[in-house]
């Protein structure tokens, strides 16, 4: 019995251990305590061992930065002609400290044809690639990103976006609602982004590279559809 129980002890520990490594920190179950310092030192706050605002059964943050929650997907009435339009919000770990910048960086791969001569997969490199950015206050901490689908009668193809989100600082950044562009689209003809009402660019930012306030974070979204007629269908998948 004693020895089930040293076996059954050992797994725990390990599973734990291995748990916590593959999330970029060290817990130890014993005491209930993180053993690594957040990634963003005090950045967010002065407990350096916090994890998701002491809620971990709402919330999933792999490592102790930004995260990302999404809208519930209901896409069961969907057909041709029909757009969908998805929701995500952006969360930092706790109301920001400084004024800053969200921003994510759009990989999209599109490809729409004529029927019947319709694309099987998402395009190997990404069709085009653009930056929106969201101000965030000091004392703030969650912004909202839209992304639509639209499922183009008579047509076929597929659409997916890939989003990596950071947050910098204003210092960083600058003011990037007065050196990115507004109302500005991205892509051409059906597999056009409009961005809307954010400030955007499609030069990559000279600072993406460095070490962010907080991120990155990622989401994705997906859809293919055939409305060729008679084997019409549509499909959409996101993450989170």
């Amino acid at each position: 019995m004693k020895r089930h129980s040293m076996k059954l002890m050992i797994c725990v520990v390990i599973f734990s251990f291995w748990s916590a490594h593959e999330a970029v920190a060290f817990y130890n179950p014993s005491t209930g305590r993180w053993l690594s310092r957040d990634p963003i030192e005090n950045e967010d706050g002065m407990n350096l061992h916090e994890y998701v605002n002491n809620d971990p059964i709402s919330n999933v943050d792999p490592d102790g930065q930004l995260t990302v929650h999404a809208s519930p997907v209901s896409v069961g009435s969907l057909g041709c002609g029909d757009s969908y339009l998805a929701f995500f919000d952006f969360v930092l770990d706790k109301p920001s400290l400084v004024d800053g910048f969200i921003v994510q960086q759009n990989d999209v791969r599109c490809e729409v044809k004529n029927c019947p001569e319709c694309p099987i997969s998402s395009p190997a490199i990404p069709s085009y690639t653009f930056w929106e950015a969201w101000f965030v206050p000091k004392g703030s901490a969650k912004v909202t990103d839209k992304a639509g689908i639209t499922f183009t009668d008579k047509k076929c193809g597929n659409k997916s976006g890939v989003g990596t989100i950071k947050f910098f600082s204003l210092k960083t950044t600058g003011d990037l609602s007065t050196k990115w562009s507004f109302g500005k689209t991205y892509g051409s003809g059906l597999c056009v982004s409009t961005p809307g009402t954010l400030p955007t660019t499609d030069k990559k930012p000279s600072w993406w590279d460095k070490k962010p306030v907080e991120g990155p974070a990622a989401r994705w979204i997906s859809s293919i559809w055939n409305c060729c007629c008679p084997k019409s269908f549509v499909q959409y998948t996101q993450n989170p």
